[in-house]
């Protein structure tokens, strides 16, 4: 499974912009968000909320092995996770920013 770091540079790179526009597009400063991408620092989950959004992606909170993890995934993924949800009778575990 890959870390939302590694999906935050991937996104990041299939979208073909650059670190200050990503930074822009978010409210992030591009310092912040250069230092994250290279591991240097980490980023509160509203940061991290903000970049995926600015992304196109979303945070999604949910439960494995009784231990809780966030993830970003596309909103199509986002979409199919609310439809099951909504099959089974339960609630689509996601966290918008």
């Amino acid at each position: 499974m890959e870390t939302l770091l590694e999906t935050l540079r991937a996104a990041l790179a299939a979208d073909g912009r650059g670190v200050n526009e990503l930074g822009r597009a978010s409210g992030v400063g591009g310092g912040i968000v250069s230092r994250f991408l290279r591991g240097e620092r980490g980023v509160s989950l509203t940061v991290a909320g903000k970049l995926a959004s600015a992304l196109g992606l979303v945070l999604v909170k949910r439960e494995e092995t009784g231990r809780h993890s966030t993830r970003a995934r596309s909103k199509g993924e986002r979409a199919a996770g609310t439809r099951k949800a909504r099959q089974t009778g339960g609630k689509a575990p996601r966290k918008e920013s």
